[in-house]
């Protein structure tokens, strides 16, 4: 009889510890508005768990715990950056700590040396049949998009342009611009200098120059010293339709590149928005062949000119689409593991490694869960 008490007791006891353990997780969540993303939310969780349940010495292991980033190793490469140089250098580390068998991922950044199929780090290690997960850094693909489509020829002009009013010791010439848009009340007041370094540059300086463009025709026309076949640049209407798309097509990546940039973002996240963003692209590509509803400076130069040359430039858009998920192939392939992550109870169990899935048919068909 005392046994059975003491096994009601202890059921009991479990019972109440799991549901002050489960409010104490969700207390957490609900202040800090975040689910199990944050390592430090999972720290804190895990610590409330064990005090839930009266298991001190887990509850110090937990509080004491801690990760930490180190690097295997720092190689130098003394004679050449060439992708069999970093092949081989990191082959020699990895097979110190046991070969590529204990590596899950290799993240790779810009340069030919890495991404090329052939003769870059990724192309070497596909060849020697490394069965690793081998991604691009995801702003860095982004970034190579964008360069992708800047029509080199335009900017070529409008940068000229630029570099003859603001660029070298043209600061005189510059202030005169300042005080002329000024006195004219435009939009902009400032056009920025374009960098290749500084890649979001590129679409700065465009959607800065396009609504002055009238207004910087003007002001060069005033100029004595100004060479007078960059006015009749900025009154051709071809090179005025290119600049135009290019204005509308730049300010996307641009603001894609904000989202992408800053902390406590997971790659979940990010994906999430080059996924948006290649779906605009296929809007877009319509819309080129439409009435323009999401190129605001075409329609602009269409009204103006009365042009219909903006068709051709569907074929950018396409490009630029094909780039896009040529180099997030790889994430492609992981889609599975995201959705997982992100939403369990909503992915298909037969599309997961077998690993996991009679766990998944234990947690989708449990009704607790399923209505929370």
């Amino acid at each position: 009889m005392q046994m059975q008490r003491s096994t009601f007791f202890k059921v009991t006891h479990v019972q109440k510890s799991c549901v002050q353990a489960s409010y104490e997780v969700c207390a957490i969540m609900v202040k800090n508005r975040m689910s199990f993303r944050s390592r430090e939310i999972i720290k804190r969780c895990a610590i409330k768990i064990a005090k839930s349940f009266g298991d001190d010495k887990l509850c110090k292991n937990f509080e004491t715990f801690s990760i930490k980033e180190e690097l295997l190793d720092l190689v130098p490469l003394p004679t050449s950056v060439k992708g069999s140089d970093i092949y081989s250098a990191l082959v020699l580390v990895v097979e110190k700590y046991g070969g590529f068998s204990k590596c899950s991922c290799i993240l790779t950044y810009d340069g030919k040396c890495m991404i090329d199929k052939n003769t870059g780090l990724v192309g070497l290690l596909r060849k020697n049949i490394v069965d690793v997960p081998i991604l691009h850094c995801i702003i860095y693909q982004e970034v190579l998009c964008s360069k992708f489509v800047k029509m080199n020829n335009v900017m070529k002009d409008v940068t000229r342009i630029v570099n003859l009013i603001r660029g070298g010791n043209r600061a005189q010439s510059h202030r005169k611009l300042v005080e002329f848009l000024k006195e004219l009340c435009t939009e902009f007041h400032e056009i920025p200098l374009h960098s290749e370094i500084r890649w979001l540059s590129s679409g700065k300086t465009v959607t800065a120059f396009f609504p002055i463009r009238k207004e910087i025709t003007e002001f060069l026309e005033t100029a004595k010293k100004i060479e007078y076949d960059y006015l009749e640049e900025l009154q051709n209407e071809e090179l005025l339709c290119t600049l135009a798309f290019l204005t509308d097509i730049t300010e996307h990546p641009n603001i894609l590149n904000l989202k992408l940039l800053g902390k406590k973002k997971n790659i979940c996240q990010l994906m999430s928005h080059i996924e948006a963003f290649r779906k605009k692209l296929r809007i877009f590509e319509e819309d080129l062949k439409s009435d323009l509803k999401f190129f605001k400076s075409c329609s602009e130069i269409k009204n103006e000119f009365n042009s219909t040359g903006f068709k051709q430039h569907g074929q950018y858009v396409i490009e630029l689409r094909e780039e896009f998920e040529k180099l997030f192939a790889d994430f492609d392939s992981m889609k599975t593991i995201f959705q997982l992550f992100v939403d369990p109870m909503a992915v298909m169990i037969e599309d997961q490694d077998p690993g996991l899935q009679l766990e998944l048919c234990e947690l989708q068909s449990d009704i607790l869960l399923s209505l929370k």
